[in-house]
């Protein structure tokens, strides 16, 4: 079946390029301008955001669950020499 599609990264430039396709020829609705007359709309401040008690506990979180991915991925390095040990150290 490789030669029908040319390999499996031609079948992916495909579908992708067909999904694109229909994205284009997809009817988007009308964006139309919502009147700000009577809003301040330049004064988002951070003391806003910060007031969302879960958002703040996400971005603690995250910076906690990536710092144990990296933590792990340097103490891999070290066990894997321990058990498995080149062969010119043996």
């Amino acid at each position: 079946m490789g030669w029908l599609w040319g390999g499996l990264n031609t079948l992916k430039a495909r579908v992708f390029l067909f999904v694109a396709l229909l994205i284009f020829l997809m009817k988007l609705p009308e964006i139309r301008e919502i009147s700000t007359e009577g809003r301040e709309t330049s004064d988002a401040k951070l003391s806003g955001t910060l007031a969302f008690r879960h958002l703040i506990k996400g971005v603690i979180a995250q910076f906690f669950y990536v710092g144990v991915q990296v933590g792990m991925a340097r103490l891999h390095y070290p066990i894997r020499r321990i058990y498995n040990p080149a062969p010119d150290e043996c």
